[in-house]
């Protein structure tokens, strides 16, 4: 499973570095400056003005990324060309996969798939209500 993770990782490392560069060209060098007159140090910069002008970069990053993990397919799958996998590599995608195209139990494959969309669906509702509560006015 751990093999899993770190490709899994890699993966999404370089996609989330290249989306925080682009938030933290777009925070206002005007904030650091008052931020720098008010006497605030490097450490309060960075939190009180870099994390809070961030909160929008990175709750995009956290949606797409989980919703990446719950869609794992690729990894397992390459990873292990034998079969059956190893228990602890089954993630929900694949043992859809593996019930809709092996073992032909579309319907019960049709309701796993259900119900990873509605665990997405909640998780990305619930995090989007979690911004909404604390959004800047930008």
């Amino acid at each position: 499973m751990i093999s899993v993770v770190i490709l899994a990782a890699w993966q999404v490392v370089g996609f989330n570095t290249v989306l925080f560069l682009a938030g933290l060209q777009g925070i206002p060098k005007e904030l650091y400056e008052a931020a720098s007159i008010d006497g605030a140090d490097g450490w309060r910069r960075f939190r009180f003005v870099t994390l809070p002008m961030l909160a929008p970069t990175t709750f995009f990053v956290i949606i797409t990324t989980v919703i990446t993990g719950l869609q794992a397919f690729n990894e397992p799958y390459a990873l292990f060309p034998s079969r059956p996998l190893p228990e602890n590599a089954i993630t929900s995608v694949f043992y859809l996969y593996n019930q809709g195209f092996f073992r032909f139990n579309f319907g019960y494959a049709s309701a796993i798939a259900w119900v990873l969309f509605a665990l997405i669906f909640l998780i990305t509702l619930a995090q989007f209500r979690l911004q909404r509560s604390n959004a800047y006015e930008g």
